[in-house]
Parts: structure tokens; sequence; C-alpha cells
């Protein structure tokens, strides 16, 4: 039996009646290096709050998308998924929730350029952080209090994920595999009525309030299915119906990821190139996900002094559902899934030729004396309602790094993250959402695109035990949005299933938007023997979606930490704690997700 922890070694023993363990501390986790706003810092002088999970730590996690993977392996992070249909964006929070009006996911940030996260869908899901590739991921820094994530300014109130891919090493080329296969279902349902229950249940209420079951008695109108208020129906083969619902609305999902990666280089050229293709079939039935990527790292030592190189990643991905998990909630009124609890078992998902059992406005009748309102899960699906959503996305970062000086280090650094989504969703005129409109369909043609350029000085030095780590920097970035919207009513044919058949009216629609920001920024990092630790940063941001009155913002930290094992009173105490590590830190930061 393996026992693990966060910063400790892990320990194997065997499985026994009473079994005591005892941990000792990871010391090689002290001298890793950990990432951090603009750059790198050894593990031992970090004074704010940082978690670090490495590829090891997630390569036994089949997942998706990288957020998933997160849960559990990063002290005060939580991640929720909203509902069971795929292609969701969870809800990740660094340290709990910090606004109750604005934006409250934290900033992703690959490679050193902010991407756009959350859903990228209007009308579907699409999240944005799936089309990274876990397999391409070598770890992720979170940075969880003010004063580690400062740099970032007014966009760090919810702290910073930083995600860092795997790069190329010199020596022999390398392929790597990486995949999974993996099944899941639908957690246990209530118990649920047969129909005989519901029938009897159904009239016994009947009776409590009218004093009579007998339908002629309560309505005047007369079943063909018996005299009751609710009867049990037949099929052609003289069976009574009794309908589990849940066989129409789920069931067993499959997903599968599988990368390929090639990588290797001389002392000059190294890269990393890798092509992965992933697809998920949800627990509803309906839902489905595919994803196809590649991805280049090319880095190339142009000379002594001089370092270029870029960091590219293409994916498209696909997500439909038959409205599964509408904007989020999975049991909404009217979401897909719900139909499995609420359908009446008396009332048959099929017709006597196979075809599926409707009316326009629901399931009807019936046996009963109650009109269902309620649709045919069956029926959706084979009339084509529901969504899908296509995304292409492209995320680069290009740069060049040049080191005239020993210790001394310039960089610019141009990425880019764009992203085209087209949407369309259909509803049948013949059952379903879609019957007051007389058909319904919608397209959506979404462009989102990022830039972002930052370029750094940074100069590290040492005068004797004491020692320096100086950054400045700038930094302008640019986000637009279009969107273009159509909505068409009135389908002239129902035999079309699509946003280009023939539908009487059609409405258009679209918006454009587009902000910038501007930023100064610059950290002091100093250190006494690794012994007395202090880190001072600051940040300025101007940002064009705020009144010119409150356009700009001041934010930064402070952030110190005393090594008490390294003190000499402390040596006899070693064997039992052998790091300790005494920190406080203060920050102010800032939230531009508002609504623009």
């Amino acid at each position: 039996m393996q026992i693990s922890y966060i910063g400790m070694q892990t320990a194997e023993v065997a499985i026994a009646p009473n079994i005591r363990v005892i941990l000792k501390t990871d010391s090689k986790a002290l001298d890793e290096v950990v990432v951090v706003a603009y750059g790198t810092q050894s593990a031992r002088t970090v004074t704010a709050s940082v978690s670090t999970v490495r590829a090891d730590a997630l390569k036994d996690v089949p997942s998706v998308s990288f957020d998933q993977m997160l849960q559990g392996r990063a002290s005060g992070v939580s991640i929720t998924t909203p509902s069971a249909g795929v292609g969701q964006a969870p809800i990740v929070r660094v340290r709990g929730v910090n606004s109750i009006t604005s934006g409250t996911s934290p900033l992703y940030v690959v490679d050193g350029v902010p991407i756009e996260s959350g859903n990228l869908s209007y009308l579907a899901n699409a999240n944005a952080l799936a089309d990274i590739n876990p397999a391409d991921i070598v770890s992720m820094d979170v940075l969880k209090d003010a004063a580690a994530a400062a740099l970032y300014g007014s966009r760090a109130a919810n702290g910073v994920i930083l995600i860092t891919t795997k790069q190329g090493q010199s020596g022999k080329v390398k392929v790597s595999y990486d995949g999974f296969v993996g099944f899941s279902n639908a957690t246990d349902f209530y118990e649920m009525m047969n129909a005989q229950e519901y029938v009897d249940f159904k009239n016994l209420a009947v009776k409590n309030r009218y004093g009579t079951d007998e339908l002629s008695l309560t309505t005047g109108y007369v079943s063909p299915y018996g005299n009751k208020a609710f009867n049990m129906m037949k099929d052609a083969n003289g069976n009574y119906v009794d309908t589990d619902w849940k066989d129409a609305a789920f069931q067993n999902g499959l997903s599968q990821s599988h990368s390929v990666a090639v990588s290797g280089g001389s002392d000059k050229v190294r890269y990393y190139l890798s092509g992965n293709y992933t697809t998920q079939e949800g627990i509803v039935k309906g839902d489905k996900y595919d994803r196809l990527g590649v991805k280049a790292n090319i880095n190339v030592q142009a000379t002594d002094w001089l370092k270029v190189g870029m960091n590219t990643n293409v994916t498209t991905g696909t997500t439909s559902y038959v409205d599964a998990a509408r904007r989020g909630s999975n049991f909404a009124v009217g979401g897909f899934p719900r139909l499995a609890l609420i359908n009446a078992p008396n009332l048959p998902m099929y017709n006597e030729d196979g075809t599926p059992y409707y009316l326009a406005q629901g399931l009807g009748y019936g046996g009963n004396t109650v009109f269902s309102t309620f649709s045919n899960p069956a029926a959706i699906l084979s009339l084509g309602n529901g969504l899908s959503s296509d995304v292409t996305r492209f995320i680069g970062v290009f740069y060049a790094e040049a080191t005239p000086l020993k210790g001394l280090s310039l960089k610019t650094q141009y990425g880019v993250d764009y992203a085209r989504i087209e949407e369309q969703r259909f509803w049948s005129p013949l059952h379903g959402d879609g019957v007051n409109s007389k058909g319904l369909a919608n397209a959506y043609n979404t462009k989102n695109n990022r830039w972002t350029w930052t370029n750094t000085a940074t100069y590290n030095f040492s005068l004797g035990q004491n020692n320096f780590n100086l950054l400045a920097g700038t930094e302008a970035s640019e986000r637009n949005n279009s969107r273009w919207t159509a909505q068409r009513k009135d389908l002239q044919d129902d035999k079309f299933v699509v946003f280009q058949g023939p539908f009487g009216s059609a409405t258009a629609g679209g918006s454009l938007s587009n902000n910038t920001m501007v930023s100064y920024f610059g950290r002091i990092n100093y250190d006494y023997a690794s012994k007395y630790i202090v880190s001072l940063n600051y940040r300025r941001d101007g940002y064009s979606a705020l009144s010119e009155k409150n356009r700009w913002g001041n934010f930064g930290g402070v952030s110190a930490a005393w090594r008490v094992s390294e003190e000499g009173f402390f040596k006899p105490l070693r064997n039992v704690v052998d790091d300790l590590k005494i920190k406080g830190s203060y920050g102010v930061v800032g939230n531009t997700d508002i609504y623009d």
C-alpha cells in the first residue's frame, strides 16, 4: 500500500490490522524551481503562497481537461462540475469566492501568456481550458494569495494558475504515447414507481379530492383505457405499458484520449511536437465531444547570448447535445435529463409501429385524465432537436531572449489567443420547445482575438551571502470580440433539421467589443543565505473598459519569510523537523472581469 502527501516522500507499507506510518519531508522539493509571475524561483526562497502540481502527479489522472485534474492536488483550490453535460467548464475557486458582482474565476496563464477561460460558447458548452492537452503539461503553479498574484494586478483577484508546457531536450529523439479509455454511468436514481404503482397513487389522490376516482364522474369523459382518472395502457402485444423513462434519456458514457509526442534536439535547436485526439460520449443521450489538436514548441539558441522560440497550439473541437445541460444546469425546467424523472410510467415511449409516441404539445392524455405537456426524450432525439458548437482555436507564444551581461536577461514575448466559434440550434415544429414558434433555428458566429506583448528585464546578482533578483517590465494587451447572430422561425418543411431549411421568418443581429490594457510592473526579491527572505512587487494597470476617472489602478504586494530551520539553535531539532519556515504576506489586487 502506498501512502503519499504533498511535500512528503511516498511510503510503501504492508497491509496489516494496525499501521503506523511516518512520512519524511521530500527535501528534493525544496530544491525544485517554482514558476511564479514573470519568472521562476527556488522553492526554498518562495515567501508567498504557491502550490505546485507536477506532471508526475497527473499521469494517472485521466481527464479530457486539465482543470478537472487539479481537484485535491492543490490546497485551497476547489473544483466543481455544474452538470454531467460534456464540454462543461468546471467552476474553479482559489481560496473561495472573492466577489459577488464580478467574475470569480482565476486567471490562467499558459507559457507566460494569459488565455481565455470559462465557456467560449453563447448557446452551447465549450470549455476554453479543454483546448490545452493535459498530456502536454509539465507543471501547474497556483498563485493563491495577493502577494503571489499581485504582479498580475487588476486580473488577479481570484488567484492565478500558471501552466507550463513541455519542451524538447537535447539528445536522442524520444517518442511517447499517453492515452486512456474510460467509462461512466449515471448515479443510482431514486427508486421510481412502476406504472401500476403510479396509477394507484394518482387515483387515490383523485379520490381523496373528489370522493371518487371514476373518470366519468370527475370530468364527464370516458377513456378507452378504463373508467378511472388514471388507467393502465396496453401495447400491441396486449402487455401493460410500464415505461422506464431513464432508458430514453441516459446511456453509458465513454471517454478516450490518445496523444503522441516526439521530442529531442541538439545544443542549438530543441523541439517538442505532439498530436492528440479526444472523444467523449456523455451519460446523457445525444451528448458528444470531439477534439483534435497539434502542438509545436521549438527553441533555438541562435548565438551564445540570444535565444528565440515559439510555443504553439492548434485545436478544433465539436460539442453537441440535446439541450442536456443548457447553460450549466442539467436539470433546469425543460432540461432533457429531467424528463426521465417526471414522465408518467403508464405512458408509452413508442407507438405500435416503432415510431416515438407524442403529440405536438407533449405526451398527451394516454390513459390519464391529465394532459402531459412534457416531451418524449425518444422523440426529441429522433427529430434532431439540439445544439452544436464548433471551436477552432490557436494559442501561440513567440519570444526572443538576450543575455548581454552575466545575470542580465532581456526578453520580449508576443502571445496570441484566437478562437472562432460556430454554433447552431434546431428545434422541430413537431414536438418539444419548437412547437410554439412552429420550428426554430439559431446560428451564432463568434470571433475572439486576444494578444499580449510583454517586455521584461531581469537581473540576478549576489554580494557575499546577499542575493538579489530584480525584475522590471511593461505589457500591452488587447481583446476583440465580434458576434453575428441569426434566428429563423416557422419551418415550412419539417423534413429539414438545419438552419438552412425553408423557414418563413428570419432576424439577424450582432455585436462588437474591444478593450485594451497597458501595464508597468516590477519586483525585488532579496534573501540572506536563503535564511531571511523578502519580496516586494508593484504593478500599475490602465484599462480602457473603465471610465477615465477609474481607468488606472495601482497594485502590489510584500511578503517575507524566516527559515528557522537554518538557524544554529535549531540544529538539535532537525531530526524531528528538517525544514521550518515562518512567512507572512500582504497584497492588493483587482478584478476587471466585469460586464463590458
